[in-house]
């Protein structure tokens, strides 16, 4: 892998994708409360971090193709068993709703996305640190 073009560290944790959105009657598909305020967290981040991103956003637009690696950390409790066995946790579950709004941020497409890597580690707290990269 290549050396990364941003790094986007300290991302709240998204929820799962398989509750991002619900279907309403006479409304349609909309966004799941969870989802709202996983969106309103990713805001305060971007407000927080506004001029990281904006020097991020040149070099993301300009490339051609990317992939991103994230780094997600949870608490060993959610990751092991107390027996030691590991727990179903797919973080694979996590990524559209922290890519989506990722790209978002950058004020870039992630049509241009050619690989997405994932990586589960433990921490103390659940976040995603996340890695762009030429592709």
């Amino acid at each position: 892998m290549q050396k990364p073009i941003c790094i986007l560290a300290d991302l709240p944790m998204p929820p799962s994708d398989n509750s991002l959105y619900l279907n309403i009657r006479g409304r349609g598909r909309v966004k799941a409360p969870s989802y709202r305020v996983y969106e309103s967290e990713m805001n305060a981040w971007l407000y927080s971090n506004l001029e990281l991103v904006r020097g991020f956003r040149v070099s993301v637009k300009a490339a051609k193709k990317l992939g991103i690696q994230l780094h997600c950390y949870f608490p060993e409790s959610k990751i092991f068993c107390k027996d030691g066995r590991v727990k179903r946790l797919d973080v694979q579950n996590r990524g559209k709703a922290v890519i989506d709004l990722i790209f978002k941020m950058l004020e870039s497409d992630d049509s241009k996305l050619f690989a997405v890597y994932f990586e589960k580690r433990v921490d103390s707290r659940a976040y995603i640190n996340a890695e762009l990269f030429l592709f």
